[in-house]
């Protein structure tokens, strides 16, 4: 599920945001790992539609991370390999810079706070008992505090969008354009 979003760097602050979008890319009915190729190039797809569109001089690719599950890895794999393929058939190979996520965050302050903390002791207090939602409620918390939370938060306090958690990918796009735009960004090198 790709968020995309293409900002104007400005002389102060964050980005200017001009343009943003989620997108959902439909699983073909082909079995793996061909399907896993069918769906990294309808991105690729994707990608080069916004590319062509927004000329941007600079394009920031979040790092993939070690996840649970091999196959959604595999897939992401094979969709920055799809997208890499495009943009260089494209020219724009030189506009690539990849940033890991611990790295974003970091830029950007994105820590849970002591509140966010709390909430989550009394979400994982709630956990342990015969009534789960009777004791989140009883507790004051609706659930668990996530990264993904704190991207929200984030896009909400700089640039006033409240976005929904089934935005997420949005925010995690914005956030990513926002922090690589800083020059103490450090960009991924592969080493």
């Amino acid at each position: 599920k790709p968020g995309l979003v293409v900002g104007q760097v400005q002389e102060v602050g964050h980005p200017l945001i001009l343009a943003q979008k989620n997108y959902t890319v439909e699983k073909t009915g082909q079995s793996f790992p061909y399907g896993a190729l069918e769906s990294a190039e309808k991105v690729a797809d994707i990608v080069e539609e916004w590319t062509l569109l927004h000329n941007p001089t600079k394009i920031i690719i979040e790092q993939t991370n070690k996840g649970k599950n091999r196959y959604s890895q595999k897939q992401l794999e094979f969709v920055h390999f799809a997208v890499l393929k495009r943009l260089r058939s494209l020219g724009f190979e030189k506009q690539i810079s990849f940033i890991d996520t611990s790295e974003w965050r970091r830029l950007l302050g994105q820590h849970m706070s002591k509140d966010d903390k709390k909430n989550n002791a009394k979400v994982s207090k709630a956990k342990k008992t015969e009534n789960f939602h009777a004791a989140k409620k009883v507790a004051g918390v609706r659930g668990k505090i996530t990264p993904k939370h704190l991207a929200l938060r984030w896009v909400k306090d700089h640039y006033g969008q409240d976005l929904r958690m089934k935005e997420n990918d949005i925010a995690d796009a914005i956030c990513i354009l926002a922090a690589g735009a800083m020059s103490t960004a450090v960009f991924c090198d592969g080493t």
